[in-house]
């Protein structure tokens, strides 16, 4: 009921739809749009979006996620599939807010998974960004990728909100862009 007349209402009714993303009510009545995701939420959201099987074995190195919590099988199976890490070796740190920069990273990496790559350099993807030019290099390339692929856009024409916490419509927004990049092979 909350999401009538969202901006976002197109994407959270085709993400709900397709079992990405549920609702935060027992009763599906309300979505909460503009709350912000976990990382345990979002590994959840991209594991279902990338047809990822729940596999809680790579995910029983982090202390902090328990082999018997809803999550665990999401967050092992994104490990496994190289989308997600932890935030230290033994850590996963599963209810932090997940920032648009974390979002985006972890969507290019699917985009990898998928077989798609950056054409051209990351520098000149990046560059009408302000806020893109302190990302460090271990996010440039699939931020890049992301962007390119149209998926992750900025809040405004030259910033892209990277320290921001993402919210669930932005990520239902994202996450469906995700899906139909990759089910139109990227054109």
């Amino acid at each position: 009921k909350d999401t009538k007349g969202h901006w976002a209402a197109r994407e959270i009714a085709i993400a709900y739809s397709h079992g990405i993303i549920s609702g935060k009510d027992a009763a599906a009545t309300r979505f909460a749009p503009n709350d912000p995701v976990t990382r345990a939420e979002f590994a959840a959201m991209l594991a279902r979006a990338a047809g990822l099987e729940p596999d809680p074995a790579p995910a029983a190195r982090f202390k902090d996620v328990p082999r018997d919590i809803w999550y665990a099988g999401y967050v092992g199976a994104a490990v496994k599939a190289g989308l997600i890490t932890g935030t230290s070796k033994t850590t996963f740190t599963p209810g932090a807010r997940i920032t648009r920069l974390q979002l985006a990273v972890m969507i290019g990496r699917a985009l990898k998974a998928q077989g798609f790559e950056l054409k051209g350099s990351p520098d000149k993807v990046l560059s009408r960004y302000r806020d893109a030019k302190n990302v460090g290099a271990w996010a440039r390339e699939d931020l890049a990728l992301a962007i390119q692929a149209g998926i992750v856009r900025g809040v405004n024409a030259t910033t892209l909100g990277l320290q921001q916490n993402a919210t669930r419509a932005q990520v239902a927004v994202m996450l469906v862009r995700y899906l139909e990049y990759v089910l139109n092979a990227g054109e």
